[in-house]
């Protein structure tokens, strides 16, 4: 789909809350962050995941080319369970060793992991596997958490690890369920930023953002997800794609 599409949805912003109550060194990021979260009942429905419409509607019709897949943020494992189910190979990462202890416990009938293990702690930034392990990378409500500082180096992770595709789905928007947070002040423990959305992007900025390490868009699906391919273009990647380019 050409970008134009999204031209008129919104400029390319980065908007992090910067309170400055909440950016002091004992403020809650990261792996302490999404223990104390999933401790205390965050994504708790074993039933739910975000990944069902992309996983049905992009990536099983799309299994002839795709062998593997490294979900990202994969919480408890439900949708690394649902591609096994389709015959894919599949491994899961989150950033929280209490989610990957759900997945581990609850996912364990059918597994047909790439490597092992099949779920392991990792930051989406720095990830555990070797250059295009993956034919593509499943990540769904989980980069608009990612700090400002490492988003570049994420995406520059993702595409890494991906040979070929990317199939995300990111929040634009701050979140509107913050129990969460709410019971964590309660507790006197205070998350940086105040909130969980670190990261607020419209689309056009994460397109640019992958462009610049190697991916152009290749579709969109359902609910805004984005699925981007890898290509060989040789311009300057500091602008905006014009998706003429070929795939590497």
């Amino acid at each position: 789909m050409a970008l134009g599409v999204w031209s008129s949805l919104a400029a390319v912003l980065v908007a992090t809350a910067t309170a400055a109550a909440d950016t002091g060194a004992d403020a809650l990021e990261g792996q302490k962050l999404y223990d104390g979260l999933y401790k205390i009942g965050y994504h708790q429905d074993l039933r739910l995941s975000h990944a069902r419409s992309i996983i049905a509607e992009q990536i099983v019709p799309m299994k002839e080319e795709i062998e593997s897949i490294l979900d990202v943020g994969c919480s408890h494992g439900l949708a690394v369970q649902s591609l096994w189910r389709a015959g894919i190979y599949s491994n899961g990462v989150d950033i929280s060793n209490v989610a990957v202890g759900m997945a581990n416990q609850n996912r364990t009938e059918g597994r047909k992991c790439q490597y092992e293990p099949c779920f392991q702690q990792a930051d989406a930034a720095r990830l555990p596997f070797a250059d295009k392990a993956f034919d593509g990378i499943l990540s769904t409500d989980v980069l608009e958490h990612v700090q400002p500082e490492e988003v570049h180096a994420t995406c520059a992770e993702l595409a890494r690890v991906a040979k070929k595709y990317l199939f995300l789905k990111i929040a634009y928007k701050k979140e509107f369920v913050v129990s969460h947070l709410r019971t964590l002040e309660k507790q006197g423990l205070r998350v940086r930023g105040g909130a969980l959305h670190a990261t607020i992007m419209g689309p056009t900025a994460w397109i640019a953002e992958f462009w610049k390490v190697g991916f152009r868009v290749h579709g969109i699906g359902r609910d805004d997800a984005i699925i981007f391919i890898r290509t060989s273009c040789t311009t300057d990647r500091t602008s905006v794609p014009d998706g003429t380019c070929s795939t590497a």
